[in-house]
């Protein structure tokens, strides 16, 4: 029996199959803390947004600001166990970004393995401590990426 709710429909045009994986949250991920601070609530078309603050992490060399997007599944139609899979960085990097940062530097892969401190990103320095808007655009008619805006 389907549930209601979200769903990633994945398509193999080699065999001719359909997957159906419900989705019940994506969440922002701080490295520094290990855990999720927020929820991206769904908006419609692929596109997942919230409004929040993320305050940078001290720590003994400097604020901390690592973070990627944590989301929280049940694949086979939503029959399945709920388990955590990752939205991290297409392209490896380790810096800031800047207002000159190529789109590509927030592209997104989906990762079934979850670790800490792997495929992250990094804020802009002057969003530490200051409300700023998280995009997720999971949508057909662009590469997965993401934007973080005040």
């Amino acid at each position: 029996m389907a549930k209601d709710g979200i769903y990633r429909i994945t398509l193999d045009f080699n065999t001719g199959a359909c997957s159906y994986t419900l989705v019940n949250r994506i969440s922002f991920y701080f490295c520094p803390e290990g855990k999720t601070l927020f929820d991206l609530p769904y908006i419609g078309y692929g596109v997942f947004q919230a409004r929040e603050t993320v305050t940078f992490q001290q720590e003994s060399w400097g604020r901390d600001e690592r973070y990627k997007f944590r989301m929280f599944i049940q694949e086979n139609g939503g029959a399945d166990a709920e388990k955590e899979v990752e939205w991290a960085t297409l392209n490896q990097t380790d810096a800031r970004p800047t207002s000159s940062s190529p789109e590509s530097y927030y592209y997104l892969q989906l990762l079934e393995e979850v670790t800490q401190w792997d495929n992250k990103w990094k804020l802009m320095g002057d969003f530490d401590g200051v409300p700023a808007t998280y995009t997720i655009y999971l949508t057909a008619d662009q590469p997965y990426t993401h934007s973080i805006v005040k």
